[in-house]
């Protein structure tokens, strides 16, 4: 697994740490994993447009989980692939929005989910199989899931 990252403003956090990515997604799960990177392209009409239902947070959204079929990673990138595979991307949020606590069931609770749906949507077979996203916003008090699904195009 490839992980990049930037160092938040001293004001922000990001919602786990890379060595709570490495337990959660072992290297053969996901290809990449992001902290700060991309930047939050998930907010701007174009990402908006390509998935439906179309997104409307509340909340600052914390992370998202891209799967993608093995056909869409060599028609956008050049980088060695086998069959299909993920991408998980962390988003720094100001800590005054984003409490220890939330950091707590983030760890403790929304990336086990997440692990287990990626597992299962990877095990689909090929002709069940789509580019989704899984997109992680906090809300307040609790971590709200969204499962976008790309519109072909």
């Amino acid at each position: 697994m490839e992980i990049s990252s930037i160092k938040p403003q001293s004001g922000e956090r990001f919602a786990c740490s890379e060595r709570d990515v490495r337990i959660a997604f072992d290297s053969t799960a996901i290809s990449r994993a992001g902290f700060g990177r991309p930047t939050r392209s998930f907010v701007t009409l174009r990402w908006n447009a390509q998935y439906s239902p179309k997104p409307k947070f509340k909340g600052p959204v914390v992370a998202s989980l891209r799967m993608y079929p093995e056909s869409e990673l060599t028609r956008f990138r050049k980088i060695r692939q086998y069959g299909r595979s993920g991408e998980l991307y962390l988003y720094p949020v100001r800590r005054a929005e984003y409490p220890d606590e939330a950091s707590d069931d983030f760890k403790g609770k929304v990336m086990p989910m997440m692990r287990t749906w990626f597992d299962r949507e990877m095990s689909k077979p090929e002709t069940q199989f789509q580019a989704k996203t899984l997109v992680v916003e906090w809300i307040g008090r609790s971590h709200k899931s969204h499962e976008l699904r790309r519109i072909a195009g």
